[in-house]
């Protein structure tokens, strides 16, 4: 048995297309390649690889961009509940200021009801027993 017929695999072994061994074998029965053979052959093996990085960079950029939609989505509930949060502050800083206003009112007319009682002519004598 030539050296080149000796089997270089086990039996019932699957062998991937792209495996060394069997490119190895197949170039042994092969007439050699031509330069212009070598180079279309290694030509298509860069394609090949390129379309291969594009897939994966594709895969990175769909995967990016699904990502960037979903932070665009949080950001713009965020931003929808900031405006809820000072909607709700600046109602709640107008009833300060209205109670504020009425409390000051109310004051007001508290002292000023006060100082009338204490120069009224129909004020009560005071009591000289206390």
């Amino acid at each position: 048995m030539d050296r080149n017929d000796e089997p270089i695999f086990s039996p019932g072994e699957i062998v991937a297309p792209d495996d060394a061994r069997l490119e190895a074998k197949v170039r042994q029965y092969l007439v050699p390649e031509s330069e212009g053979a070598r180079a279309t052959r290694l030509a298509m093996n860069h394609v090949t690889s390129l379309e291969q990085g594009l897939e994966k960079c594709q895969i990175s950029l769909d995967e990016a961009t699904r990502k960037s939609e979903s932070l665009q989505i949080q950001l713009d509930d965020l931003h929808i509940h900031y405006a809820r949060v000072c909607a709700e502050r600046d109602y709640y800083m107008l009833q300060a200021q209205g109670l504020k206003q009425a409390l000051n009112n109310a004051a007001s007319v508290l002292v000023d009801t006060v100082k009338q009682i204490e120069f009224s002519p129909f004020r009560p004598k005071d009591d000289p027993s206390t």
